[in-house]
């Protein structure tokens, strides 16, 4: 089976997952499995037994290091596959039972009726499946304030909703959450549980992009400062921090940094993009190299694992995925008082415009951020109005034409 034809497959396997109620993070482990196991896989003619692909990768992952606890989960996503190409039916005996808790009232037969509607529209698998997660949400929303079911929802209700939720969202997500809702209502609408209910929801039409505030040089020095770097720990913490504020790379970037890809020489980082999955070079400020030796010297624990960030508990590992940093950088965001979005991401944003104000080309912020089109890396940038005075021309005297 070739790479197309296993891509094909996940959607189907996606489904099913759905349809037993197991929730959208163990969906989304098992997603990002199966992206794992198709770049193993070639793009066209005859490939590798996926199975077998699929074990090579976990033996991988456990030569390097990799927690038991995440290979084992990992064994029985194979197991899952391996059912489903034999029979179209994944065998979920072996799977970890990770379901949604019941919502209560009238809202589980609201949601289950609402997942057989968009199957008999023919709704592809993926959008199923995302608008289930979301639809369980707005439910379970609605059981908070004390409705019952669909039926007693009234426009506060979805005024409010909206409100609440789009802390959660970027425009593009937002959008997505618009149409879900809209589908939703428009279903109710028709089993007559709601009158017009659908017209309650705004269009996504005009969504823009709440810009991410980059951190000042004074944040980022009171972040640093909150770190207690006399710790294992806290030199760990404080190389990944410095690490993102200086670079800007990812989360999932920096799990994946190994000592190898360190030249001390050189002062620069090989970076691998599993988002993108190319490789770059980046340079290392004095500050940044001496923060990650320290940690590597004096503070990462012994390990046989390549990785440069370790967890700090036994077995001492990588980090399983780039988003088991956030917690990390929240906690030193709430200690130094920084309001606003917490997260690495942020950092990125204000490595972006850091970059920017010295002067960096377009195309250089690109290529440090790992975008292929420089309109994706000009996101993460922003100037303040006094930045964008100092690019005016003056005007000409004397009204010249």
């Amino acid at each position: 089976m070739n790479r197309v034809e296993f891509e094909a497959a996940v959607p189907k396997m996606a489904a099913q997952f759905a349809e037993q109620g197991y929730s959208m993070t163990t969906l989304g482990v098992f997603l990002q499995f199966c992206r794992s196991v198709s770049r193993r896989l070639p793009e066209d003619g005859p490939g590798p037994d996926v199975a077998k692909a699929a074990a090579a990768y976990v033996d991988a992952l456990e030569a390097k290091g990799t927690t038991r606890a995440v290979c084992v989960e990992h064994r029985r996503h194979a197991r899952c596959i391996e059912s489903f190409l034999a029979s179209g039916e994944v065998d979920f005996s072996h799977a970890k039972r990770v379901r949604r808790s019941p919502i209560g009232g009238g809202f589980d037969d609201d949601l289950s009726e609402y997942v057989e509607d968009m199957r008999r529209r023919g709704l592809k698998d993926a959008t199923v499946v995302k608008w289930t997660g979301y639809a369980y949400r707005f439910l379970s929303y609605l059981r908070d304030r004390g409705l019952e079911s669909l039926a007693d929802v009234a426009v506060t209700d979805i005024d409010e909703f909206l409100v609440w939720v789009s802390a959660s969202h970027a425009a593009s997500g937002m959008a997505g959450e618009l149409s879900m809702l809209r589908s939703l209502l428009g279903y109710s609408d028709t089993k007559g549980s709601t009158s017009n209910a659908r017209h309650w929801v705004p269009k996504a039409r005009g969504l823009g992009t709440t810009p991410v505030a980059p951190l000042s040089d004074d944040e980022v020095a009171a972040i640093v400062a909150a770190i207690d770097n006399t710790t294992p720990m806290g030199k760990r913490d404080l190389a990944i921090i410095m690490l993102a504020a200086r670079t800007g790379i990812r989360s999932s970037e920096i799990v994946a940094l190994q000592l190898s890809d360190i030249d001390w020489d050189e002062l620069s980082l090989t970076v691998r993009r599993p988002k993108t999955m190319t490789v770059d070079k980046l340079p290392m400020d004095g500050q940044l190299a001496s923060a990650i030796a320290d940690y590597v010297l004096n503070g990462r624990p012994a390990s046989p694992s390549k990785e440069v960030f370790l967890v700090h508990h036994a077995p001492y590992g990588p980090f399983s995925r780039g988003c088991s940093l956030h917690k990390i950088s929240e906690r030193y965001y709430s200690a130094a008082g920084i309001e606003g979005r917490a997260g690495l991401h942020r950092m990125r944003h204000t490595a972006a415009t850091d970059m920017l104000r010295s002067g960096a080309a377009p195309d250089a912020i690109a290529a440090v951020l790992g975008h292929s089109k420089i309109e994706n890396a000009m996101g993460y940038a922003s100037v303040e109005a006094d930045g964008l005075r100092a690019c005016c021309l003056a005007l000409p005297e004397g009204g010249a034409r």
